[in-house]
């Protein structure tokens, strides 16, 4: 028999093997895409919310807080559930952690606080749902009943960049420009529970619109004297 005509010995498994090797990249490939996408679905929902908060700030028929409960209601309804953004009030004593508040719902340990008297970078550390108290991670820097405080794994965010006297879109006047900011946190959109393959840890967008307000006219209603 030619060598030409001797049978091959037939290879078991050998697809098994093949796919057992290339396993691993094609999983961080998917994932990788997985990621991408998301990233970039929530990026347009972020910035979809920018525009809508900087459309509400030119035409001048809201105040700030409203503008930022609006853009976070968007982000809600389009599928960013677990975004929390809470405007409460809130009693503070100097150099002490603790807040009483009328109510706990919706707090949890981990949220950022922001108010007059609570220093940058401060966090829920503990809520008490009994007594009606939460614990900060920083100590208040003043005493003062019924502060305005805003409790949110999020940032938003209504400048107005031509006077900031006039931060409030309802007072501002015409061709005032606002710059309107949105960040999320990556954890928060992330879909898969695996290792993150991008070095992201937020996302922000912008959006900078000009005020529309309608300048006052006065009107002399007095008849001319010939």
């Amino acid at each position: 028999m030619s060598p030409g005509n001797k049978k091959r010995q037939p290879r078991h498994a050998v697809a098994a093997v093949e796919f057992a090797v290339c396993l691993p990249f094609l999983l961080i490939l998917i994932s990788g895409i997985w990621e991408v996408g998301r990233m970039v679905q929530a990026e347009q929902l972020i910035a979809n919310a920018a525009r809508e908060g900087g459309r509400q700030a030119a035409a001048g028929l809201n105040d700030n807080g409203t503008i930022c409960q609006n853009m976070v209601n968007y982000l809600t309804m389009n599928g960013l559930s677990n975004v929390t953004y809470l405007s409460q009030s809130g009693s503070t004593t100097l150099n002490s952690t603790s807040v009483t508040m009328p109510s706990v719902t919706g707090i949890s340990p981990g949220l950022s606080v922001t108010g007059t008297g609570i220093p940058n970078g401060t966090t829920v550390v503990a809520v008490d749902s009994v007594n009606k108290k939460i614990t900060l991670s920083q100590k208040a820097t003043a005493t003062a009943s019924s502060i305005s405080m805003i409790i949110s794994n999020i940032t938003v965010s209504v400048v107005n960049l031509t006077d900031s006297s006039r931060s409030n879109p309802q007072t501002a006047t015409q061709l005032d420009q606002f710059h309107v900011t949105v960040t999320v946190p990556y954890s928060l959109i992330r879909w898969s529970a695996l290792a993150q393959i991008t070095s992201t840890t937020s996302l922000t967008a912008s959006a900078d619109w000009f005020s529309m307000k309608d300048t006052s006219l006065s009107v002399d209603t007095s008849i001319p004297v010939s």
